[in-house]
């Protein structure tokens, strides 16, 4: 059940690395200030699980949170979380159906983000935000057979809300004006819904697991404040419509190697080297690159093929040397836009002590 409702759907974060900004005139930052602010969490989590006849499983629980990032009227909050399974054998297969609904929020951390870099004189005045909120449910079947071949579909259906986006907006009231700041704005609901395939094979030595997932993220309902370019009905930014992994690992006696491969497929994003390139040629205002205006600079995106591998050998019971490589095929570009470069190729080796 927590599963169900931690599954991230952000428009701030995405599974790309990096985080593009919009595209601003930001002069250097002219004073200095040693700012410490101090956050905390607690919380209680009460389950219980139940059990019958070893085919039937129950799990429900509750947990109370208290966060000092949200507001005094929130800092409480109660996070629901329910899941049952019914499981059967028939032979050497194993089969099981499971559900779930779960609960999770997120505090709105991204506002030390963006005071971090603005500069004092920019910086716009923001609103007191509340936490992002994801409920929902998942629904599955699973398969075992001969505890070497296992199979997994899920089916999930959550909605986000409270998601926050950082909005351009005009520093100034001049029709022609190039300067632009920014806040960070609610954007409303978003419905988060698809299917996730898992499955593993072992023979002998060897085993593969393969995993495929379908999303289809969309903004169910704008806030009523929210001045951004996302509009109701549209795709959310940066999320995959498609992701796709498969891994081959092999354990010896004394060695261990591994390679696997993960690419994220369809999704949109800004055309940030065409917004550079109108922005830095001096002839478009800041108007025409807020708010809808954005739209137009939407464009879509297909990632590359990612590989990576390990290897490691035991020399005595205590030693063993280690190698892995990330990112083999060195792609670079085009994650998660036109204008972002992505560590390349990275190769590490090392000596594991064990006690």
């Amino acid at each position: 059940a927590e599963h169900a409702a931690l599954r991230e759907t952000s428009i701030r974060k995405s599974v790309f690395s990096g985080e593009p900004e919009r595209i601003a005139s930001m002069p250097p930052r002219t004073e200095s200030s040693n700012i410490v602010t101090w956050q905390n969490s607690s919380g209680l989590t009460a389950q219980a699980n139940a059990a019958y006849n070893t085919a039937l499983f129950a799990t429900a629980g509750v947990r109370v949170e208290h966060d000092s990032r949200l507001a005094p009227s929130q800092d409480l909050v109660t996070l629901p979380m329910f899941g049952g399974a019914a499981a059967r054998d028939y032979g050497p297969f194993t089969f099981k159906l499971r559900a779930a609904y779960g609960k999770g929020i997120r505090p709105p951390a991204t506002l030390a983000h963006s005071s971090f870099w603005q500069t004092l004189s920019t910086a716009a005045t923001q609103a007191t935000l509340g936490p992002e909120v994801q409920s929902g449910t998942e629904a599955g079947f699973d398969m075992l057979f001969r505890h070497s071949f296992s199979l997994q579909v899920t089916r999930f259906d959550q909605r986000a809300s409270g998601l926050v986006q950082q909005v351009a907006l005009y520093a100034d009231s001049g029709y022609q004006s190039r300067k632009v700041t920014y806040k960070l704005e609610d954007v409303g609901e978003i419905s988060n819904r698809g299917w996730e395939i898992a499955a593993a094979e072992s023979v002998s030595r060897l085993s593969v697991t393969g995993a495929l997932s379908f999303v289809g993220s969309r903004v169910t309902k704008l806030a009523s404040d929210y001045t951004g370019d996302l509009r109701t009905g549209d795709r959310m930014l940066q999320v995959p419509a498609s992701t796709a992994s498969l891994t081959a690992s092999w354990t010896g006696n004394r060695w261990f190697a591994s390679i696997g491969g993960a690419r994220a497929m369809d999704w949109i994003n800004y055309d940030e080297l065409a917004m550079t390139q109108q922005f830095t040629s001096g002839s478009h205002p800041a108007h025409e690159l807020l708010g809808s205006q954005l739209r137009q600079y939407w464009r879509r995106y297909n990632g590359g093929l990612r590989l990576r591998a390990t290897a490691s050998r035991d020399i005595k019971d205590m030693f063993s040397i280690e190698l892995s490589a990330d990112n083999l095929l060195n792609y670079q570009r085009g994650e998660p836009d036109n204008i972002t470069v992505v560590p390349g190729r990275t190769i590490l080796s090392g000596v594991r002590v064990k006690f």
